[in-house]
């Protein structure tokens, strides 16, 4: 089923799997368990403006389409 050549080839792969599921579900349990700090929830509610997004950068010169 796996194609291993060897039944300690197969444990091996089974016991791998196990602890990456494992990881997993303790990843998941510990992001759903952990609330976002005051400071994390603001950062999510700011938007800089235009002017702090925009510059004098001519990006076609920097990167001119080719024909």
């Amino acid at each position: 089923m796996l194609g291993t050549a060897s039944v300690s080839a197969t444990i091996d792969v089974a016991l791998t799997e196990l602890i990456r599921r494992q990881r997993v579900r303790n990843d998941v349990k510990a992001y759903a368990e952990t609330p976002p700090t005051a400071e994390e929830g603001a950062l999510g509610l700011v938007s800089p403006g235009w002017r702090d997004l925009a510059d004098d950068t001519d990006w076609d010169a920097e990167w001119p389409e080719e024909s």
